[in-house]
């Protein structure tokens, strides 16, 4: 099998990768906190979570908990919707495969898309989307900005506090998949 994809190709994949979980983290966190969840409750909740319905059940939330005129609603508002706007090369990091695009020094993703009952092969055609180097550079580093935005705005709502607090809490059994349980009161 041939690489094609030279190593600051795949770091830039990696990098844009790597900061998008980070800031879904930074989303769940500050969920786990309006809710005043400790992580490891919340991280039970969301664990079904695809990125789409975590967005969805993030802006409900927040929506539901955090009253029109706190400032806080808005701000976290747009900073989930700017994040879930990198969704589709997301999506398309993790589950298509790449290959050489249109530009010198580009790659393109190949994935077939059906929807309303018609199949789309993407990457077969000059209108779809190629990226080189730097640009993917460049959106890593837009997602790892969205990411320093997320963590900023707990530290503004006061979510660290909630989130350290309930860190604290105590934790009972958890069983993993063998049926092997553990206890552990500090977290």
């Amino acid at each position: 099998m041939v690489d094609f994809i030279p190593n600051p190709r795949a770091a830039a994949l990696g990098g844009f990768m790597t900061r998008y979980a980070a800031a879904e983290m930074e989303i769940k966190l500050i969920l786990s906190a309006i809710l005043d969840l400790s992580i490891y409750e919340f991280a039970v909740v969301a664990e079904p979570y695809s990125g789409a319905t975590l967005r969805n059940v993030a802006k409900s939330i927040v929506k539901l908990k955090l009253a029109p005129d706190d400032p806080m609603r808005d701000k976290l508002l747009q900073a989930i919707g700017t994040l879930y706007s990198y969704s589709t090369l997301r999506n398309q990091i993790a589950h298509a495969k790449w290959a050489p695009g249109r530009r010198p020094d580009s790659i393109q993703p190949l994935y077939v898309q059906t929807r309303s009952g018609r199949a789309r092969f993407v990457g077969s055609n000059d209108e779809d989307d190629d990226y080189t180097t730097e640009e993917l550079v460049n959106l890593a580093n837009e997602v790892k900005a969205i990411n320093n935005r997320l963590y900023d705005l707990k530290l503004e709502g006061g979510y660290n506090a909630i989130i350290e607090r309930n860190m604290s809490r105590k934790r009972y059994s958890i069983e993993d998949e063998g049926g092997n349980s553990s206890s552990d009161s500090s977290c």
